[in-house]
């Protein structure tokens, strides 16, 4: 690097494996970081299911989540009522009902979906936003939820995973992701979105944490093939500005997303698969786009 660079940039290594359409879709699951990689998958045909069952921050209710759908159904102390809306603790707001049974209803339909794809998927994307959890310490379910639904505070506990509880909770998850789809390939990652209304030192620990563990678990050996990639870091390391920022100066904006992205392919695709995508995104946007009329 000369002093006219003004940028660190740093070469990815070689995937343990390529990726490509033709050989199954991507299952993503994850933080919003996880739904901003899918849509530039979609725009380019690549066939891909973003975060089913809605946006999920932390390792342990995305680990809860993945158990549901290997064993087909959630738990009826899962659902409960609140405000006049039945919701589930695994789900957002967005899967909510007035009826109870139409709340289990649409949440085992996303639920379903997010089978099937893990059924079928060439890879699972995990995206691990924090390492802080809520649990349910309330009467009815206890446990780790994914969405706190405006529940009152009182009925929570709040506290950091550790590197160890999660590493040994997502061993024993590939473990039996493993007999469900031996051919599945799992890439994690973690959030380049910063978390900050845990305070800026708190967020560094937890994402320090999310990296270790992962660590942990790669050098540990999984019965599946599974690799890192660097989306943390190439924000925080390589971009390293707050022009890549969104307003909010928390979200990446949509040219270090776009930047992250193209690492992404130029990672896990080969030269003829990402030639193969360009085609087919500029075919996509010839068909959406509609000519002015006089």
């Amino acid at each position: 690097m000369t002093c006219t660079d003004f940028r660190t940039t740093f070469p990815l290594p070689r995937a343990p494996f390529t990726l490509a359409p033709e050989r199954g879709e991507l299952l993503l699951l994850g933080s919003c970081f996880t739904d901003e990689i899918g849509a530039r998958l979609q725009a380019c045909g690549y066939p891909c299911s973003p975060n089913p069952c809605g946006v999920q921050y932390n390792p342990a209710s995305i680990a809860a989540l993945l158990r549901c759908a290997l064993a087909g159904e959630i738990e009826d102390s899962l659902f409960f009522e609140h405000e006049g809306r039945w919701r589930c603790w695994l789900m957002p707001t967005r899967f909510s009902s007035s009826d109870r049974e139409e709340c289990i209803r649409i949440c085992h339909d996303a639920l379903k979906a997010l089978t099937d794809s893990l059924q079928h998927a060439e890879a699972l994307i995990i995206t691990l936003g924090t390492a802080w959890i809520y649990e349910h310490i309330a009467e009815g379910y206890r446990g780790i939820v994914s969405n706190c639904h405006k529940v009152p505070a009182t009925r929570f506990s709040r506290r950091r995973m550790s590197v160890q509880e999660i590493a040994d909770e997502w061993r024993t998850l590939v473990d039996a992701l493993h007999r469900f789809n031996p051919a599945l390939k799992l890439i994690f990652t973690v959030s380049p979105i910063r978390h900050f209304k845990d305070g800026a030192h708190e967020n560094t620990l937890s994402k320090a944490t999310l990296q270790l563990a992962i660590a942990d678990l790669l050098e540990s050996g999984l019965p599946l093939a599974a690799d890192y990639f660097p989306a943390y870091e190439l924000l925080m390391d390589d971009l390293r500005d707050y022009r890549f920022y969104a307003a909010d100066m928390l979200h990446p904006s949509p040219v270090a997303v776009d930047y992250i992205w193209t690492r992404f392919t130029e990672t896990y695709f080969t030269p003829a698969t990402r030639e193969a995508l360009r085609t087919e995104a500029a075919r996509l946007r010839r068909l959406a786009h509609r000519p002015l009329l006089d």
